[in-house]
């Protein structure tokens, strides 16, 4: 891991007396930090705390501060992967005061990246960044609605979309609000609301497709096998599984098909209160039950992913790099497919989840039945809509999916 620690005079102002605060060093990939730890010595008597036997009340001083590195090492040495942001956690063992935005942003990068959640922490990185460079230093009282709307300006003139001015200033709004949950920051300084600043909403750009589209990509003959064949049956996995994003496909296993239905979490709400999780479940068709005998890992295993795109005991940030790649190699074949096609937009894995529910609101399907069986729902509303609906229902909606081919099933239930 290669974390030192030592025991720092900080010489650079004196104080009153004409000691010098001591503090507690901690160095990690080049880069150091200092912890006050309530001790102040004399330039003398820091020679002498250093000399091989101290005494009096030099020699109480040398045993503290050696019992500071002894526990500044245990605690190093029980982090797995060390972070300042862990280390203080744990040696602290109380919250520190932060005011200063850059440092709550830090400190909370480091957070997210210890959760594994590697994107959102990627997100807040690029969003600090940002902040930096429009203004290189800030404490929250800074952040009036005047700054967020000079923000907003600099970075629409440097040619950034209202969507990402929208993600940079959520990541500040969640960071102010933390202050003022830790009494860092005074509730009469919250900047958003109404009269102040409101975050702009991004043009809403239409991703879902059209039904004759879907068919479209559903009859395409790819050679079977090839990175066109398995592009279509992953976006059509996505689109009948309920929307079900690639990082969720990527991370479903076994142990989630249960009497012919995939019953997961989705990544996004892993972390919510267990009470509050609500389940998104998935009726196996025939056509997705044909996409796992085809690309499926053939060891079927409860614990076994349902295909070979992770590995058991990779870190977060590795899981994170796969997904993403998978995603992207998915849309680059996706969009040949709907080239050849004649399809005239561009077709990623998400206008699959969007296409699933818009295509579903068109044909009828009550809007709190799509809401819960994408996870759309508030983790804090306790009704569970889902239940509502038996498994007969689910079969009926799932049918509107793809009724150029359950046309007589479709007419039959009209009927």
């Amino acid at each position: 891991m290669n974390v030192t620690t030592a025991i720092h005079l900080d010489a650079r102002r004196m104080k009153a007396d004409e000691t010098y605060p001591l503090k507690l060093r901690v160095t990690y990939r080049r880069e150091r930090k200092y912890y006050n730890i309530g001790m102040d010595i004399s330039l003398d008597n820091w020679e002498k705390l250093n000399a091989p036997k101290p005494r009096g009340d030099l020699k109480d001083m040398k045993i503290k501060t050696t019992l500071i590195l002894e526990k500044a090492d245990k605690v190093i040495g029980e982090i797995e992967e060390f972070s300042f942001y862990k280390f203080e956690k744990e040696f602290f063992k109380i919250p520190r005061a932060v005011q200063n935005v850059k440092t709550a942003f830090e400190e909370r990068i480091e957070k997210l990246e210890s959760e594994g959640r590697i994107s959102t922490a990627s997100s807040y990185r690029t969003a600090l960044n940002s902040l930096l460079e429009f203004k290189s230093s800030l404490k929250f009282w800074d952040i009036t609605p005047e700054f967020l709307q000079d923000f907003e300006n600099w970075l629409l003139k440097r040619g950034n979309s209202l969507t990402t001015v929208g993600i940079y200033i959520r990541s500040l709004r969640t960071l102010i609000n933390i202050a003022i949950e830790d009494g860092n920051l005074k509730r009469e300084f919250y900047p958003f609301g109404k009269r102040k600043y409101q975050i702009p909403s991004g043009y809403n750009i239409k991703k879902a497709l059209e039904m004759d589209d879907i068919a479209k990509i559903y009859n395409y003959k790819a050679i079977e096998g090839s990175q066109e064949h398995k592009a279509k049956d992953f976006w059509l996995f996505s689109y009948l599984g309920n929307g079900m994003n690639m990082k969720d496909i990527c991370r479903l296993k076994y142990e989630n098909i249960q009497e012919g239905r995939i019953i997961f979490l989705r990544a996004k709400t892993e972390r919510t209160k267990k009470s509050n999780q609500k389940p998104i479940v998935v009726i196996l068709t025939d056509e997705l039950q044909q996409i796992i005998d085809t690309w499926g890992n053939k060891e079927k295993g409860s614990n076994n992913y349902v295909f070979p795109i992770l590995t058991e005991g990779i870190t977060p940030k590795k899981e994170r790099d796969l997904v993403q790649l998978f995603t992207k190699t998915t849309n680059k074949w996706i969009n040949r497919i709907a080239q050849n096609t004649g399809i005239n937009k561009a077709v990623t894995t998400y206008s699959a989840r969007h296409s699933y529910c818009t295509i579903l609101k068109n044909s009828g399907v009550p809007t709190e039945f799509i809401r819960d069986s994408v996870g759309h729902g508030s983790i804090d509303v306790t009704e569970n809509y889902f239940d509502k609906y038996p498994d007969e229902t689910k079969r009926k909606y799932t049918s509107k999916l793809l009724p150029f081919k359950y046309s007589a099933i479709l007419k039959n239930i009209a009927g």
